[in-house]
């Protein structure tokens, strides 16, 4: 239903005004209760059903025959006649209503409802867009290119086996352009049909790579078929749910600018990859083990990058504000600390630091310096800092060259409080007794500043960073492990 407004009786007056520029050869009669078909007498063993042919249009009718019986006080109650006789004679009165979408299959014409269908993308694009495939062709409604709209609102009714299954809606932002709708059927050259297939499409990719992360983040064992389904269905389902309408508007947007078939996709793979991370973030929120998630999410970004080519880069690199600020205050001191600083530090008794220790920490803030638990961290961390230099090389890669171990890992990146102290404690320890020279210490600082902030942004950034970076590197280097044992057997 297409209106100006988004009302009811915008939607109203844009359909009476689609069935005037149809000119329909049924007369109108000028009294308005003439359309309500359910204001007519009607006794369903006395009374013939009314003639399709005898009636304006548009009119309106409800399911069953009512009866209006005055209660008293001026007032009216109505009654349903319980019967199932047909009131309104003919096939099919509403296929040639111009806001009724049409199947034509190999035996014949019939409107396309929702019925036992799901109100899913696939429904919504066929009604507004139209298919042409092998067994049948759906056009989309006429009154798209009868009257002029802004907004249009796609409504209908679910039944199964004769009963109600629900009342299903969604409320898009459409306006008529020149050539954007016409009433000829879709084909499959045709610009709305063209992009809604391409939509679903690219849909169907981004399901299969949600599918293949999620059989990773849910696989208990080695097995790949030891998976948790019903999670998988579950998160599949709030993807469908959230990418529907979405795909249907992006649709809606593209057709009022010049066509460009590879701009086109690349805002399709875009908006899909979009959908896919929000979905598998939903599912892997409440999981408690951060290395497990890191390799399901690197299996996703492979997938986004060789599923949805035009998406073309991955997710970007942008860390909270806490983190950016945490890693310059880190790099101006370890630019500006002299060796005497350096020692001081490596020395440091921790209850009572050195005065080298309290000038570096006026670049701290005082927020951070007031809070008892977040100045323990900086004592740890600028200690190690007169042990290992810091710099912009990966955290998580080094501890993983290093061989930190997973076990101690996913107990750094679970734990908070005093617990996440003394972790962070042991692995910048770890980083030290592996005479590691130079790594991005300012992670462990974030983690912890984060924690006794209660920043969750910024402490699950660190976490998921840290945990990724940890992942690529010791998957990469179990690999090259077997392959060097497997070159080993060969040679032997």
């Amino acid at each position: 239903m297409p209106s100006a407004d988004g009302t009811l009786g915008s939607e109203i007056r844009s359909l009476v005004s689609a069935y005037d520029h149809l000119n329909l050869p049924t007369g109108r009669l000028t009294q308005a209760a003439d359309h309500f078909v359910w204001l007519k007498p009607y006794r369903p063993k006395a009374d013939a059903p009314i003639s399709f042919a005898h009636l304006p249009r548009p009119f309106l009718d409800i399911g069953r025959a009512q009866r209006i019986v005055e209660s008293g006080d001026k007032k009216f109650e109505i009654w349903a006649c319980p019967n199932n006789t047909i009131r309104v004679t003919g096939a099919d009165p509403w296929l040639d209503d111009p806001h009724t979408p049409r199947e034509t299959e190999e035996d014949g014409v019939k409107r396309y409802k929702l019925g036992a269908k799901i109100f899913d993308q696939r429904f919504q694009h066929h009604v507004l867009f139209g298919v042409v495939d092998k067994r049948s062709a759906i056009d989309r409604p006429r009154i798209l290119d009868l009257v002029d709209y802004r907004c249009v609102r796609l409504c209908a009714l679910g039944t199964d086996q004769g009963k109600t299954k629900g009342y299903h809606e969604a409320l898009f932002l459409a306006a008529r352009s020149e050539g954007l709708f016409h009433l000829d059927p879709p084909k499959p050259e045709d610009r709305p049909a063209r992009l809604s297939a391409s939509a679903l499409a690219t849909i169907n990719a981004g399901s299969k790579v949600l599918y293949s992360a999620l059989a990773v983040l849910y696989r208990d064992t080695d097995d790949l078929s030891d998976t948790d389904g019903s999670r998988i269905a579950s998160a599949q389902f709030n993807y469908y749910g959230a990418v529907g309408h979405r795909s249907v508007q992006l649709v809606l947007d593209l057709l009022n600018i010049p066509e460009n078939a590879q701009e086109e996709q690349q805002r399709f793979d875009a908006l899909i990859a979009a959908e896919v991370r929000q979905a598998f973030g939903l599912a892997a929120t409440a999981l408690i083990r951060p290395l497990h998630a890191a390799r399901a999410e690197r299996r996703l970004e492979a997938g986004i990058r060789f599923g949805l080519k035009g998406e073309g880069m991955s997710k970007e690199f942008n860390p909270p504000s806490l983190a950016r600020q945490t890693f310059a205050i880190l790099r101006e001191l370890a630019g500006r600390a002299t060796p005497a600083d350096r020692a001081q530090l490596r020395t440091m008794f921790l209850p009572e630091p050195p005065l080298s220790f309290w000038k570096m920490m006026a670049a701290v803030p005082q927020e951070q310096i007031d809070n008892d638990y977040c100045l323990a961290i900086w004592k740890i961390v600028l200690r190690a800092l007169g042990h290992v230099r810091h710099s912009s090389v990966s955290l998580g890669r080094t501890l993983a060259v290093q061989d930190f171990p997973e076990d101690r890992m996913d107990r750094l990146l679970t734990a908070s409080g005093p617990s996440l102290r003394g972790l962070i404690d042991e692995a910048l320890r770890w980083l030290v007794s592996h005479r590691v020279e130079a790594t991005d210490i300012s992670m462990l600082a974030t983690l912890g500043v984060a924690d006794g902030l209660g920043n969750s942004e910024a402490r699950d950034w660190a976490r998921r960073q840290i945990a990724l970076d940890y992942v690529r590197s010791a998957d990469e280097k179990g690999k090259g492990a077997e392959q060097g044992e497997r070159q080993m057997r060969e040679a032997s």
